[in-house]
């Protein structure tokens, strides 16, 4: 790493089912797709990590996954909209 680059962490789950709630996180219009939501504890992870992406930043890195919760992690990542 050079004195230029930032590393900024999701630490950890950042995304969940929503708790409560008829649906229980599950559409059923769309192939009972699961819909995960933002915690409100986590949004500003999401808001930081989303800004270092449209600030310009030529490359993100996911951390590989060892275990089964960290497979999960990767996964919600990989699915927000930056």
């Amino acid at each position: 790493m050079g004195p230029d680059d930032q590393v900024a962490a999701s630490v950890g789950h950042i995304r969940n089912l929503p708790v409560g709630g008829d649906d229980m996180g599950i559409d059923r219009e769309h192939g009972h797709a699961l819909k995960y939501v933002v915690s409100d504890d986590n949004k500003s992870v999401v808001a930081n990590l989303r800004r270092l992406a449209k600030a310009g930043i030529q490359r993100m890195y996911r951390g590989s996954a060892r275990v089964r919760a960290q497979i999960r992690v990767k996964a919600g990542l990989s699915d927000l909209t930056f």
